[in-house]
C-alpha cells in the first residue's frame, strides 16, 4: 500500500512540475520575442492584401486589371536563405 501511495504522490508531483515548466517556458519566449522589432515588412503575417483598385466591367474590354505589387527585398539587401 505504501508503494502505491508513494508512486501516486511522485507521479502527481512530476506532472505538476512539468506542466508548470511548459507553461512558464512559453510565456518567457513570448515576452522576449515581443521586445524585438522586425527590420522591415509587415507585423502581420501573411501580409493582408491591398484593396482592389481596378474596374470590373460587364465584358473584358470594359475591365481594368489591378495586379498586387510583389514583395521584394529592400535595395542593398544581401541574398541569403535562412533555415532551421
Amino acid at each position: 500500500m505504501r508503494t502505491r501511495t508513494f508512486f501516486l504522490a511522485t507521479s502527481f508531483t512530476l506532472t505538476m512540475l512539468m506542466s508548470a515548466f511548459w507553461t512558464c517556458g512559453g510565456a518567457y519566449a513570448q515576452q522576449s520575442g515581443a521586445e524585438k522589432k522586425p527590420t522591415g515588412g509587415s507585423l502581420i503575417l501573411p501580409a493582408p492584401q491591398p484593396p482592389f483598385g481596378g474596374v470590373i466591367g460587364r465584358v473584358a474590354h470594359d475591365s481594368k486589371p489591378d495586379f498586387p505589387k510583389s514583395v521584394t527585398a529592400p535595395n542593398g539587401a544581401h541574398s541569403l536563405v535562412a533555415g532551421r
